[in-house]
């Protein structure tokens, strides 16, 4: 029975390594677009993923949008590990301001600076290291 014991908490270790490993390979700064759920007009996302605080920013390039409260705001971000390079990112924009977008999006990891998925409605992401 100590046998089994010993190497239940060998492998516990080895997937808390592979977490570490993953997750610090995420943190540092994002840049990526999207299209505009409502609009389809072309979005900018900017992620800082940190080992405490990690943060979602949208903004739009156009020099003539219409002013928009969620746009240059900062939404609190969590991030799951969900398998080995797979991650989901939840974005709590309506705990900023009442009417911005809470959402999740599913990310790979294809390469180290680069994360490649989708938001929950579909829309493609992908986000370049910076």
């Amino acid at each position: 029975m100590k046998i089994g014991n010993f190497i239940a908490a060998v492998c516990m270790l080895g997937v808390s390594a592979c977490y570490a490993q993953n997750a610090t390979g995420l943190i540092g700064q994002w840049m990526g677009t999207t299209k505009s759920p409502a609009t389809g007009g072309e979005l900018q996302i900017q992620v800082v993923i940190g080992e405490s605080k990690s943060v979602w920013k949208f903004n739009s390039p156009s020099a003539l949008r219409r002013p928009n409260p969620c746009f240059d705001r900062e939404f609190p971000l969590a991030v799951q590990s969900s398998t080995s390079g797979k991650f989901v990112l939840n974005v709590d924009g309506s705990s900023v301001i009442q009417g911005c977008p809470s959402f999740f999006v599913n990310l790979e990891l294809t390469d180290p600076r680069t994360l490649s998925g989708a938001f929950g409605d579909g829309r493609p992401a992908v986000l370049r290291k910076m």
